[in-house]
């Protein structure tokens, strides 16, 4: 995925959460089980998500921006430790 998705994903959507991809290839679906939450790199190198989803139809990939996935990991963090505390 991550070798053959550097250079063949082109960002044609950038909502609040999420970027829509569009994939070069037909997108088969039973190649991307598997891979949800598996890194997205630009072409400079840089983690910009985590792949969330496909769609077949259009050749498009669906992408959960960093800052979206930081934020759900802080939540579990913060709710993590609050269970803690109330569990002495």
């Amino acid at each position: 995925f991550l070798i053959s998705g550097i250079f063949s994903h082109h960002i044609i959507g950038d909502q609040e959460d999420y970027y829509v991809l569009k994939y070069d290839k037909p997108v088969i679906v039973d190649e991307w089980k598997g891979l949800s939450g598996s890194p997205v790199i630009n072409k400079d190198g840089e983690l910009i998500g985590i792949a969330c989803s496909v769609d077949d139809i259009q050749n498009l990939i669906f992408v959960k921006k960093m800052k979206r996935v930081l934020t759900l990991i802080d939540a579990d963090i913060l709710t993590s430790q609050i269970n803690k505390q109330n569990s002495i």
